[in-house]
């Protein structure tokens, strides 16, 4: 039995730290990836927001 708890709390350990990680990583490369997209959204906003101004 404490084998088998040993097991489980290295186990979700390197999971929640592998996680993190992941996370990291991931919201690193979103910053990256999505900088010129969040522009071309900005701007599409804005027109539409004129748009709706103008009518």
């Amino acid at each position: 039995l404490p084998n088998v708890t040993n097991i489980d709390a290295s186990t979700s350990s390197l999971e929640s730290d592998s996680h993190v990680v992941n996370e990291e990583a991931d919201s690193e490369r979103y910053s990256t990836d999505m900088s010129p997209t969040s522009e071309e959204i900005d701007g599409k906003e804005a027109i539409y927001e004129q748009d709706i101004s103008f009518e």
